[in-house]
């Protein structure tokens, strides 16, 4: 479930992991969809990376989401990195999403990620160039 109010919503992430074709003219018919957020505030490209589907996040971007959308605090990478969704983090890092970006309390991805899969998200996250920038206390 996709938290949202609109069967859109819930349409295009079906079809975005499962019918492109189908995703393709949901967003023909309704070009507006492609930013549209749940209740939570998430687009579909985050309810797509949190629930880690890197082809979903993929078809959806190359649609034109944007992949450093916040939901009002975290992006997708950040969600997909805090969760240890090891290939949705390497595919938005390969769509261009941008590990600098920062929440309203200044936390990077870096800070975002949790213990257990910390060390393999700090190893991807350098791998793509990410240095982390240490913040003043």
């Amino acid at each position: 479930m996709a938290f949202s109010d609109d069967p859109l919503f819930e349409e295009l992430i079906d079809a975005a992991v499962l019918d492109h074709a189908a995703a393709e003219r949901l967003l023909r018919e309704h070009p507006g969809l492609i930013h549209a957020t749940n209740r939570l505030g998430e687009t579909a490209l985050h309810f797509l990376a949190i629930e880690s589907y890197p082809e979903g996040v993929a078809f959806l971007a190359r649609h034109g989401a944007s992949v450093d959308v916040t939901d009002g605090h975290r992006t997708p990478l950040m969600d997909a990195a805090m969760i240890g969704a090891s290939q949705v983090v390497r595919q938005l890092l390969v769509l261009g999403a941008d590990p600098y970006v920062q929440t309203s309390e200044g936390e990077t991805v870096w800070d975002c990620l949790a213990p257990k899969t910390a060390a393999e998200m700090r190893s991807i996250l350098t791998e793509h160039g990410f240095e982390p920038k240490v913040r003043a206390a």
